[in-house]
């Protein structure tokens, strides 16, 4: 049994298609990279504001035991007022649902990532895209559409561009594989 070399159209149908998914791919990499880098930021903005309220919040203790000092009491009542910002600046700019955000897109961009990871390699195996892979493709470019929305609204431009060359040499555009016409 002889095995035909893929028509002409079949060849663009997946030199078409593989391009879309490269550009997911190396789209999904980017926002693995971004909202993980956003996660971990916020997170250590959160440890640290609960980490001075928990401190200022001893300062109650502290100035009953400087009573007899003048100062004392002054200056611990500060510190339980900075304390008492912090553990309130948190909730007030909704710092944990940012983080939890920032970690859903994290995990679904990484879903989707290897989802088209697989994808790309099975139509490489094959060397043409077949009829199951239109269905998979499809489903993955109706993920990307149903996540940009979620998307943060102002990204950190600065941080994207450094990522983005991140991406280019991880995956570089020229590495990608297409059939020959």
């Amino acid at each position: 049994m002889s095995v035909s070399a893929p028509s002409g159209d079949l060849v663009d149908a997946t030199r078409l298609e593989l391009r879309l998914l490269y550009d997911l791919q190396r789209t999904a990499s980017l926002n693995v990279l971004y909202y993980g880098h956003r996660a971990s930021v916020l997170s250590r903005w959160d440890l640290t504001f609960h980490i001075l309220a928990t401190l200022g919040s001893l300062s109650a203790v502290a100035a009953f035991l400087t009573k007899g000092f003048s100062w004392g009491p002054w200056a611990w009542a500060g510190i339980a007022a900075i304390a008492a910002f912090f553990a309130a600046i948190a909730p007030i700019v909704g710092l944990r649902q940012k983080i939890d955000n920032f970690q859903a897109l994290h995990f679904a961009y990484g879903e989707m990532f290897h989802q088209n990871d697989l994808l790309i390699k099975d139509i490489r195996r094959r060397g043409f895209i077949a009829e199951e892979h239109v269905g998979a493709a499809k489903m993955l470019h109706e993920m990307q559409g149903r996540l940009g929305p979620l998307d943060e609204k102002k990204p950190e431009w600065k941080l994207v561009q450094k990522l983005q060359e991140d991406v280019n040499r991880r995956i570089p555009p020229e590495s990608l594989w297409l059939p020959q016409p």
